[in-house]
């Protein structure tokens, strides 16, 4: 298993260092992103082209060269409408995987995750709810707060994730990961609550 990972300073938009990082691996888990959040791309939109897709562009050259044969890869569902130059990003780097699979063969799988919570979490719904229960603050909610989304715990993404590294599902444009149930903000607060 090889790690390249931005939080130890290493930059997916470094094509050499990608390059030869990847040198003996089969598989590549592309997790890195730009991913401060929807706000902040709007703010920083070189940023997100540069490393979401320049970046995926530069995994994907490097796994030609390195014959790698299955790039798996960490998109979202707000790829399918964009919206903000995340979204952009995201649904442009599934259009350079789908391309490299029709032209070097290369196994290119984009798993379209949803709303993904668990440890490590810093800026989504559901550990925002929690800290503010937790410190006994007020929640702001939108709307009137029986909205609907698919939570899916990052265990469950790591299975799934390890399902693609293990078989050769057949390629298509993208693949949507959830757990299939929505859930309110309202009844998930009543969820937290009780936690």
């Amino acid at each position: 298993i090889v790690h390249f990972n931005i939080s130890d300073g290493e930059d997916v938009r470094d094509y050499d260092k990608v390059k030869r990082r990847m040198q003996g691996c089969e598989t590549v888990i592309h997790l890195a992103a730009a991913c401060k959040g929807r706000v902040d791309s709007i703010e920083n939109p070189e940023e997100y082209f540069s490393t979401n897709v320049l970046g995926t562009f530069n995994v994907l050259k490097s796994a030609v060269e390195n014959k790698v044969k299955k790039v798996i890869f960490a998109t979202t569902a707000h790829a399918l409408t964009p919206k903000t130059p995340y979204d952009l990003s995201k649904a442009n780097a599934e259009q350079w995987l789908s391309l490299f699979n029709k032209l070097y063969g290369i196994k290119t799988y984009a798993l379209r995750f949803y709303h993904v919570y668990g440890e490590g979490e810093k800026r989504g719904v559901v550990s925002t709810f929690i800290k503010r229960i937790k410190e006994e603050k007020n929640l702001e909610v939108f709307g009137n707060g029986n909205q609907t989304y698919d939570f899916i715990h990052v265990e469950d993404i790591a299975n799934i994730i390890k399902m693609f590294v293990d078989n050769d599902y057949p390629v298509k444009e993208s693949f949507d990961i959830g757990t299939g149930k929505q859930t309110s903000i309202n009844d998930l607060i009543k969820i937290i609550a009780k936690e």
